[in-house]
């Protein structure tokens, strides 16, 4: 692994896949990187470790971290209120009760990750600048698994 100092870090914020995601890496240094993929807890958002993207990216890793249905913050961490899309089960089953969780219960997480990966594999800025073969998973409570 590459060793880079945090100033050497770029973040952006892209839309794809039907999410918008944060995107952190060393434009300076070597291609491909190995990917991170980070997911945020419950009422949490991409942003909200950024200082652990930052150092991921400086250290040679690419981090890609989607704001998942119930983000509550903005690009620069400021609070918003969550978004439910139209359609949805806006309550899921309760995070103290995980016997009543059903293999559908924050589906939506895992399915963001797995559209998440599919789309940067096929999209030009991304396909070649990671390493598909080194993809690790980060994440706070209910990340996918």
């Amino acid at each position: 692994m590459v060793s880079h100092s945090a100033a050497n870090a770029a973040e952006q914020s892209i839309t794809i896949a039907g999410l918008t995601v944060e995107v952190w890496s060393n434009p300076s240094g070597p291609t491909p990187q190995p990917v991170v993929l980070f997911s945020h807890g419950l009422h949490g958002c991409a942003t909200q470790s950024r200082f652990l993207m930052d150092a991921l990216a400086s250290a040679g890793y690419i981090v890609f971290a989607p704001n998942h249905r119930d983000a509550s913050c903005g690009k620069r961490g400021e609070l918003r209120r969550a978004s439910v899309p139209a359609g949805t089960d806006a309550r899921p089953a309760p995070l103290g009760r995980p016997a009543a969780w059903t293999s559908s219960s924050y589906r939506d997480r895992a399915d963001d990750i797995t559209r998440l990966i599919d789309a940067l594999r096929r999209d030009s800025r991304f396909s070649s600048r990671g390493d598909w073969s080194r993809v690790a998973l980060a994440g706070h409570s209910l990340a996918p698994s």
